[in-house]
């Protein structure tokens, strides 16, 4: 297995393939929380190549707005997707594929939990990307809904994976009761728009088998681009 890592902006990346680098392969554009990109590709059966992003600032950079915390004590939520999305179709994705000779004629993005929802918001402001996996996404986020409903997808994605654990929605905790309810009815909602989508259901809390859920998703979607 392929694995470069470099830093770009501050930021810590790494290029990781489980096959050889070629034309036309698949690229998956991964959000991590953890380092542990190594860990979801080695996992995936699928033939792609990772260029995986480790935020640190991962309620600054992949919130689509501000919103306030959800717990006393925590950071609110800044708001500055717009200006991360930026750094990956303007920064990032040049230097790589100049970098290692690859287009992206597949190109997938992917993450977990608020990466999940980014994943989601990143259809409406780029055209590049023909699928996305949101794994225990933040379908929650206020407001996020109702932006999918009321403004116009930019990509034209073919696949798009949704998934949660079942215990999830267990809270009385508000947004977060919500969840399952919401991800269930983007999911509906863009089913209805002829875009192949999924929903799945896993055993467990938010913070479990994370690596499993996200390349459970990497693999649905690039079975279906």
């Amino acid at each position: 297995m392929f694995c470069e890592c470099f830093n770009l902006k501050d930021r810590k990346i790494s290029v990781i393939s489980n096959n050889n680098i070629r034309e036309n392969i698949p690229v998956v554009i991964l959000n991590t929380f953890k380092d542990n990109a190594m860990d979801i590709a080695k996992l995936c059966k699928g033939e792609c190549i990772f260029i995986a992003v480790h935020v640190t600032d991962w309620d600054d950079s992949l919130s689509p707005w501000y919103s306030p915390a959800l717990f006393k004590g925590d950071p609110d939520f800044s708001g500055e997707a717009d200006d991360y999305l930026l750094f990956l179709t303007d920064t990032l994705l040049p230097f790589v594929m100049e970098k290692y000779s690859i287009d992206y004629k597949r190109l997938i993005i992917a993450g977990y939990s608020l990466a999940g929802l980014f994943s989601v918001y990143s259809l409406y402001k780029t055209d590049i990307f023909c699928g996305a996996v949101s794994a225990s996404g933040s379908m929650w986020y206020p407001g996020f809904i109702d932006f999918c409903k009321e403004n116009k997808i930019k990509s034209n994605p073919r696949a798009i994976y949704f998934s949660l654990g079942d215990k999830e929605s267990k809270t009385k905790r508000q947004p977060i009761c919500f969840v399952e309810e919401y991800t269930k009815d983007l999911c509906l909602y863009f089913s209805n728009m002829g875009i192949n989508s999924t929903f799945e259901l896993n055993p467990g809390n938010h913070f479990k088998d994370s690596d499993i859920r996200t390349a459970k998703g990497i693999d649905w979607v690039l079975n279906r681009i």
